[in-house]
C-alpha cells in the first residue's frame, strides 16, 4: 500500500516535471521570437544600452537575494551553534577490578562474560568454584 502510494507520487511528479519543463522551452521560444522582433525594430545603440541596463539590474538582483540567503544561512547557523550542547571531551576509561578476596588472579580470571553477558571473576587459582559479581 505505502509502496504504491509512493510510485503514484513519484509518477505525477515525473509528468508535472515534464510539463514544467516544457512550458519553460515554450517560454523560451517565445522570448527569443519577442527578442529578435525587438531588436530589428530598435536602433543598435539603443538597443546596446537597454541590454546593458537589463543585464545590470539581472545582476544586481542575484546579488541581492544571494545575499539574502547568505545572511539566512548565517542566523541559521548560529542558532544551531548555539542550541547545540557542547560536548565534553573524550577520555579514555580506565577498569580497574579491585581483588577483595586475597586471592591470586591471572588475566584470564579477571574479567570474563557468559553469553547473556554478565559479568564473572574468572575461576580461582584452585579452579574449584567460579564467582559471580
Amino acid at each position: 500500500m505505502k509502496t504504491q502510494n509512493i510510485l503514484k507520487r513519484a509518477s505525477e511528479a515525473r509528468e508535472s516535471i515534464h510539463s514544467i519543463r516544457s512550458k519553460l522551452v515554450e517560454n523560451g521560444r517565445v522570448l527569443l521570437n519577442l527578442y529578435l522582433r525587438l531588436s530589428n525594430h530598435i536602433h543598435p545603440s539603443i538597443w546596446n544600452q537597454i541590454e546593458y541596463l537589463a543585464n545590470k539590474a539581472s545582476e544586481e538582483q542575484h546579488k541581492t537575494k544571494s545575499m539574502k540567503q547568505i545572511s539566512k544561512f548565517e542566523k541559521l547557523h548560529k542558532k544551531q551553534i548555539s542550541s547545540i550542547k557542547p560536548q565534553p571531551p573524550k577520555t579514555t576509561e580506565i577498569k580497574i577490578v579491585h581483588n577483595l578476596s586475597k586471592i591470586a588472579l591471572n588475566d584470564s580470571a579477571i574479567s570474563k562474560q557468559d553469553t547473556i553477558g554478565r559479568n564473572y571473576l574468572g575461576s580461582r587459582t584452585n579452579n574449584k568454584e567460579t564467582n559471580r559479581v
